[in-house]
């Protein structure tokens, strides 16, 4: 994460679609001004997975 004139910048990897709850989650306690999803492109889906068979 950096911390740029107190503003923080996280980029989160969630096991499964649970973008509500960690929104919710950081909404209670900080102001969310902006929400991106990564979809992982289909190279990057191949390649994770031949790494997960080694």
């Amino acid at each position: 994460y950096d911390v740029l004139e107190n503003q923080l910048n996280l980029e989160v990897q969630l096991p499964s679609n649970e973008s509500r709850e960690i929104l919710s989650f950081l909404g209670s306690r900080a102001n969310v001004n902006e929400f991106k999803e990564t979809i992982p492109s289909a190279n990057d889906i191949f390649i994770k997975t031949i790494q997960n068979k080694n």
